[in-house]
């Protein structure tokens, strides 16, 4: 098949006849294989008896039916799951693309190109109410995405069918396909084509769902969801599923598998195709609905179980390159997320397309470029447009800064309360950020996550978050932080016996603490024990005044994930000296390596490490005698090392997964009522 027009109908009834007629007239004489894919968007007047009639008598065409109206974008993504051309032309269905132009697109293609992009360069329209703001959204969309294109807005575009199978569609971003696949390295042109006035006997109102929102260009509605992979088909002689179509005949579709059936007693154009999972779908002449489990319907059309997908915008505007603590949380938690739960479908925000590349590698992810940094006024201005327009079933985000304004199904995490514990070492700009965003957005949200009992009672205590309204979900080890092959290695660069500290230079941190508990052990160490030098990660060189590199001191200012852990696994201890942590990953980390830890007993570290750790007080002198105790005990560093094997285990991704995804579904029900 050479040639695939897609085009997705709405109560066109009175517009199909001469629309049928145009593009059988533009594409006959191209010579081309082609079809005509109409997709019946539920329609209310008698579009789809109209298009069935017609397609009685014209083999090249093909009518999806949706069962309920679900937007143009669901309309075409449904289009382009059962187009079979190696191009893909889109356009609309009310006569005001001119299917003269096809040929036209087809030729820039052929120069080449894979998308040619219609522009309605005499646009037909009312000036101040249509053509202006539609002038300013360009501009604003061209700026944002860096795809400079006059008319994001014209459905009349043509697609190298590779462009298409690599582009997942959710919402409206039917109208944003050039600046999604140019993420791909695609070659975009575009085309000057006609744009007609429809005459007043054939206009039909105004499509509901398109909504314009938001910085990003996004709109409307998103993930619609698995109806979009399950419309009924008419197609004459077409093979459905493992079933064929008698023509003149309906069938339904599913991907995958599908059984076709006659049922006895049936004229012999009632078809009743049952598709696995528990997904029935019945369209027959005098058909009853099929007999099914509790919560499914099934009359005359399409449905699936309810519940059945999430539909969640997951906000990773924090990830720069950089894997800090609440970047780790964030891609952790989202790859258990998609672990835990198949049907979820997830909408990540990030700031600049390169960013995507360190999402997951999962078909159920759709990364979203938005041009919106994750502090700020801009953001908080902005955001709640954007998401307004996509209408998420739960809207999360992983760090501290949520759109204040967003009255939506918002629940986002906190992982500490540093910035209002310890005021001092902050300034007012994040106390004030506490006071007009953070604080605000609790009162919004319907959750407030965060990883530990002692952030939550900070938050009661400091912010005044009612506690029913705090789940507490703790962190976990990732992949990478399990116990080495024996015997152990330090990475490369570092000397063969250590203690490791991991942190930043913060003073919270209390490294500097730990640096003279290192020197005045070694100024007295305990009777027969050589202390081995200190190596500390997250510090370079100059970080603090402590920060002087020599033989017994080695700052390392980043590490990956295979080396820290390996760094973990060769220490003869680990020290995590905090003043305060909202959790402490990097004892977790530790003990999930088998290295022996030490660990201040402040904040939620004592919750973290249990028995597993030996507990200290966070000043030098305490710090120093803890770490003399390890160095010089070698059934207690053992003890600790088994110990924390099995504290590890006992924090799990998957379990707060879990309850992740408990209170997303709880908060969507909220919603749906």
């Amino acid at each position: 098949m050479d040639l695939s027009v897609v085009v997705p109908i709405y109560n066109e009834s009175a517009n199909l006849e001469a629309l049928h007629q145009e593009l059988h007239q533009a594409l006959e004489p191209t010579g081309l294989d082609y079809e005509v894919v109409f997709v019946d968007d539920g329609s209310r007047d008698d579009s789809f008896a109209i298009l069935a009639r017609l397609a009685g008598g014209e083999p090249r065409d093909v009518v999806v039916r949706l069962r309920k109206n679900f937007g143009q974008t669901a309309a075409m993504s449904a289009g382009f799951d059962h187009a079979s051309g190696k191009v893909v032309v889109t356009m609309d269905g009310d006569l005001q693309n001119d299917p003269r132009d096809i040929p036209k697109l087809l030729a820039k293609l052929a120069e080449g190109y894979d998308i040619a992009a219609g522009w309605r360069h005499d646009r037909q329209d009312k000036w101040l109410t249509r053509k202006l703001p539609s002038k300013a959204a360009n501009g604003l969309i061209s700026l944002i995405t860096q795809v400079k294109l006059h008319d994001y807005g014209c459905t009349l575009k043509a697609f190298k069918a590779e462009v298409i199978q690599n582009v997942r569609l959710y919402g409206e971003l039917h109208r944003f396909i050039p600046a999604i696949a140019s993420l791909m390295g695609v070659s975009i042109a575009e085309v000057k084509v006609n744009h007609r006035q429809v005459p007043a006997h054939l206009r039909h109102p105004a499509h509901p769902d398109l909504r314009p929102v938001g910085p990003g260009g996004l709109c409307g509605r998103v993930f619609p969801g698995p109806v979009l992979h399950l419309p009924q088909v008419l197609r004459r002689g077409a093979p459905v599923g493992q079933a064929r179509v008698d023509p003149g005949g309906v069938a339904a579709f599913h991907r995958g598998a599908a059984h076709l059936h006659r049922p006895a007693g049936r004229d012999a154009g009632a078809h009743l195709l049952r598709v696995p999972s528990q997904t029935h779908i019945c369209r027959a002449r005098g058909d009853k609905p099929p007999p099914g489990p509790a919560g499914l319907i099934a009359h005359g059309a399409l449905v699936a179980p309810r519940g059945l997908t999430l539909k969640l915008i997951y906000d990773l505007r924090l990830l720069t390159g950089q894997m800090h603590g609440m970047a780790r949380y964030a891609l952790e938690l989202l790859r258990a997320l998609l672990d835990q739960d198949p049907e979820l479908q997830v909408g990540a925000l990030v700031r600049k397309p390169e960013h995507a590349a360190m999402l997951p590698a999962d078909k159920r992810v759709l990364a979203m470029a938005c041009n919106l940094a994750p502090y700020g006024v801009a953001s908080q201005l902005n955001l709640p447009k954007l998401l307004d327009g996509l209408r998420p079933e739960v809207y999360h985000c992983p760090f501290y800064a949520p759109p204040a304004r967003f009255k939506g199904p918002m629940v986002f995490t906190v992982h500490d309360l540093i910035h209002l514990r310890f005021p001092a070492d902050h300034g007012l700009k994040h106390r004030l950020f506490y006071l007009w965003v953070v604080s605000p957005a609790a009162k919004r949200a319907q959750v407030v996550f965060t990883p530990s009992q002692h952030s939550k009672k900070d938050l009661v205590e400091l912010m005044g978050v009612p506690e029913e309204k705090i789940v507490v979900t703790p962190n976990a080890a990732g992949q990478a932080f399990r116990p080495p092959p024996a015997p152990a290695a330090p990475p490369p660069g570092l000397p063969e016996s250590y203690v490791l500290g991991v942190g930043n230079p913060k003073p919270h941190k209390n490294l500097g603490a730990l640096v003279e508990a290192h020197r005045r052990l070694r100024a007295k160490p305990p009777a027969g024990v050589a202390v081995p030098p200190l190596v500390v990660v997250g510090a370079g060189p100059g970080a603090a005044d402590w920060a002087r590199p020599s033989d017994q001191l080695v700052l390392i200012p980043t590490l990956d994930d295979a080396a820290l852990a390996q760094a973990y696994g060769a220490a003869r201890a680990v020290v995590v000296p905090s003043l305060y942590e909202g959790f402490g990953l990097p004892a977790l980390e530790a003990m999930a390596c088998g290295a022996p830890v030490v660990a201040a007993d402040r904040a939620s570290l004592p919750e973290v490490v249990g028995e597993a750790g030996l507990l200290s007080g966070p000043d030098a002198d305490s710090l120093a005698q803890a770490m003399g105790r390890v160095l010089a005990e070698p059934e207690l560093a053992q003890r600790l090392r088994e110990a924390g094997l099995r504290r590890a285990a006992r924090f799990s991704w998957a379990e707060t997964a879990r309850t992740t995804l408990k209170v997303y579904r709880r908060v969507a029900a909220r919603f749906r009522v």
